[in-house]
Formats: structure tokens, C-alpha cells, sequence
């Protein structure tokens, strides 16, 4: 997946936000308090349905209603956009092909069914967990995936780089 650009309207310290994203390695630099971790924030509530607590704690001071629009490419070379409005009692969610402008799903179990389709997501206990522990780790926790038992850590790791994919193999071999 490539995230090509996120749109923040209302949503904590931004009014409104267009940020487009280039090919490669973008960085996203700012003081303390510019809106940097909002943005990964709304990337994760966007595309894994991930937030630490009330949607409503995403909305700018004083608004009742906010939106965060993400722009990507998926696994399957289509541009897809997904629209999370927050409203200060409630959210909706919609994902649209920008190929064909087309509205394709509008509740959030067939949106994220959908998203993990297209990345080729199939196994994950939680998808809003993955967001969380494998990719936007919190600052100061990066560590701890590695002191996990030994089990847990192998399991973790093998799921990130699609190891059982081998072991699948060997076992039909």
C-alpha cells in the first residue's frame, strides 16, 4: 500500500490540512504539539479502524464535526480513498474506487473487510492492533516486541514477514 495523500478538516490543531505524500520515504517534522502524531493517528483510525479513545477527542476545539479523507494504493494498483467523518455523537465510514468515483461500502465491517482484502491482509486477531504494534508503535515501546517470550515474539515476527509461508510449503513438500 502507498498512502499518496491525507486530508484532515477539522481534526485537533488542523482547520483544514491537504498533505500529499511522494514516492519513497516521506518525513513528517514538526515541534512538539504541530500535529504530528495526529496525523498518524488519523492514518490509523482511516485505514485499520485503530483510536487510543473517543472519536470525539479527534474533533478541533469547539466543532461538532470533523472529517479525515485517506488517499492510497492498494495491493491491486487501484486508488482508493477512505472518508471517516466524526461527528461529536457518532461516525460513519465510506471507502470509494477513485477510478470509477464509485461509493463501494459505507459501514465499517465490510470497509475494513475490504481494506484488509485489497493489502492482502488475511490473518490478524485484530486489525487495529497492527496498526498499533507493528506500525505505529508508540514512542518509547519500540523495544518491547523484542521482550516478549520467546513464543509470542516468534509468532509476532513470523506474522510481520509472512514467514508461515515457508512453513506452509514445507509441510506440502
Amino acid at each position: 500500500m502507498k498512502i499518496t495523500k491525507i486530508i484532515l478538516n477539522n481534526i485537533k490543531s488542523y482547520v483544514y490540512e491537504e498533505i500529499d505524500f511522494t514516492e519513497g520515504i516521506n518525513c513528517i517534522l514538526g515541534l512538539n504539539g504541530s500535529g504530528k502524531s495526529t496525523i498518524i493517528e488519523s492514518i490509523g483510525l482511516a485505514l485499520f479502524n485503530f483510536n487510543k479513545g473517543s472519536l470525539s477527542q479527534l474533533l478541533r476545539y469547539n466543532e461538532n464535526k470533523g472529517s479525515i479523507e485517506v488517499e492510497f494504493i492498494a495491493n491491486d494498483d487501484r486508488v482508493y480513498k477512505v472518508i471517516r467523518t466524526i461527528r461529536t455523537k457518532g461516525s460513519t465510514v465510506k471507502i470509494i474506487d477513485c477510478q470509477t468515483n464509485s461509493e463501494l461500502y459505507d459501514n465499517v465491517g465490510d470497509v475494513y473487510a475490504f481494506i484488509k482484502k485489497v493489502l492482502k491482509v488475511k490473518k490478524t486477531k485484530e486489525f487495529s492492533k497492527m496498526f498499533e504494534e507493528i506500525i505505529a508503535v508508540p514512542q518509547g515501546q519500540y523495544v518491547n516486541a523484542f521482550l516478549e517470550k520467546s513464543a509470542a515474539r516468534k509468532e509476532n515476527f513470523d506474522k510481520l514477514f509472512d514467514l508461515h509461508i515457508y512453513k506452509e510449503t514445507a509441510n506440502k513438500v
